[in-house]
């Protein structure tokens, strides 16, 4: 059960949402020129970034929004390994 506002769950999905663009973003750039600095890094904070708020939606007990765009889960490294309770 989720103590969470319909403020805070719209603030989450939003938040999620900018982290799968930012994500897909920096993939594709990463596609057309190589894995170069710093944009590898930075689809890697954008990746743990969506970990942390995949880790939340989980906590809350909130369903996961549809990815955006061609993103997929099976694409970003860190969503692969199953989320733990809290």
């Amino acid at each position: 059960m989720n103590n969470l506002t319909e403020l805070e769950i719209r603030a989450l999905n939003e938040a999620l949402d900018d982290e799968y663009h930012s994500w897909a973003t920096y993939d594709q750039v990463i596609a057309d020129f190589g894995e170069v600095q710093p944009f590898s890094n930075i689809r890697e904070a954008e990746a743990r970034h969506i970990e942390a708020l995949h880790t939340l939606f989980v906590r809350y007990e909130l369903p996961m929004p549809k990815i955006p765009g061609r993103a997929k889960w099976s694409d970003m490294p860190v969503c692969r390994q199953p989320v733990k309770r809290l």
